[in-house]
């Protein structure tokens, strides 16, 4: 099993994609049933007494056997990278005012939150990731100002971004546009990716307190633009996988712009669906590459050929055909749905 893959599925990664999911469900159908769900599961993760998860990651990732750790190590700090996702639903259902949402769910989880916010920024371990220079470092800076942001401490939030700027993002993009703590890696590929979806975030959530720091560069004079223009000419090389890097390059070419459309043809060549996924939503602009995809009944990403009233889709290399009656409504119209709505989202991964 690729790291990528146990990384995708983790129990953390995917509980915070479920909670993320349906908020953006609640927004695009409004039907109040999917902001149930995902207040559901925060309470069952973070709230209730019988259930509830200890505000600290102590043991995450503990060593066992005679010579192994007592607590958990620094690099289980990784593990909650994905509460930038919570943070993020849960200002879209402070924002919209989501019923599901009560007053007395957000005093509970503003309580949960400091007391994680007051582990994380004191504990050894902690501190230990905070000092990674590498993924690791970029990861706890952004969970960290999440944290900042969900109890209402922006002006910490903005300190935390700009320590990460000021510190060790100088060093993270060489003049190449290569991540030379990525590149040593044993999956440098997969590295390099997951790096550039941490900077993308930093971003984002630069955005959402309101300073842009996309345009930061690091000693070298690079940005995450760069490190993604030489992550893609890597592409075809030593059997990598480019599923990685779409959510990266889409994020890229939303923000820098793509006149020349170099962005969108090297997502066209490698995924010839990519207008059907859940990054194109947020992803915006971007173009769709003259792609008209619609979903099946089960969420399969289907591509009209404009043929008989057929669509074809491709899953895992190969394509097969379906009918474009059995479809759903298209990504473009919920995309403008989604638009319309003044959904905040600010990560990446």
């Amino acid at each position: 099993m690729r790291v990528v893959e146990h990384r995708s599925l983790s129990l953390h990664f995917l509980r915070s994609t479920a909670v993320f999911y349906n908020v953006l469900a609640w927004r695009i159908t409004g039907e109040d049933a999917y902001a149930e769900t995902a207040a559901g599961f925060i309470d069952t993760w973070f709230l209730n007494n019988a259930t509830y998860m200890n505000p600290n990651l102590e043991y995450s990732q503990v060593v066992r056997g005679p010579n192994g750790s007592k607590t958990g190590t620094h690099l289980g700090l990784l593990d909650l990278h994905c509460f930038t996702k919570i943070a993020s639903a849960i200002q879209v259902m402070r924002d919209a005012k989501a019923t599901a949402w009560t007053s007395t769910r957000d005093s509970a989880m503003v309580s949960w939150t400091q007391q994680y916010l007051t582990w994380l920024l004191t504990n050894p371990l902690s501190l230990d990731e905070k000092a990674s220079t590498n993924n690791h470092g970029t990861f706890w800076f952004a969970q960290a100002a999440s944290v900042q942001v969900l109890v209402g401490n922006l002006t910490g939030a903005t300190e935390t971004l700009h320590e990460y700027f000021d510190g060790i993002y100088q060093n993270q993009i060489n003049a190449t546009g290569d991540q030379p703590l990525e590149a040593v890696r044993t999956l440098p590929f997969h590295y390099r990716a997951y790096n550039m979806g941490g900077i993308l975030c930093i971003n984002r959530i630069a955005d959402y307190l309101g300073w842009n720091a996309w345009n930061i560069t690091t000693a070298a004079g690079k940005t995450v633009q760069d490190a993604a223009n030489f992550a893609m000419t890597l592409t075809n090389a030593e059997n990598n996988d480019p599923s990685e890097l779409f959510p990266n390059v889409a994020a890229v070419a939303s923000y820098y712009g793509d006149p020349n459309g170099q962005y969108a043809a090297y997502l066209t060549q490698h995924n010839p669906v990519y207008p059907g996924e859940a990054w194109f939503f947020w992803d915006q602009p971007l173009s769709n590459s003259g792609i008209n995809v619609t979903l099946d009944s089960r969420g399969t990403i289907l591509i009209s050929n404009g043929t008989n009233g057929n669509s074809t889709t491709t899953t895992g290399g190969s394509s097969k055909s379906a009918a474009a009656s059995n479809s759903q409504p298209s990504v473009e119209l919920a995309l403008a749905t989604l638009g319309a709505l003044g959904v905040t989202l600010w990560f990446a991964l």
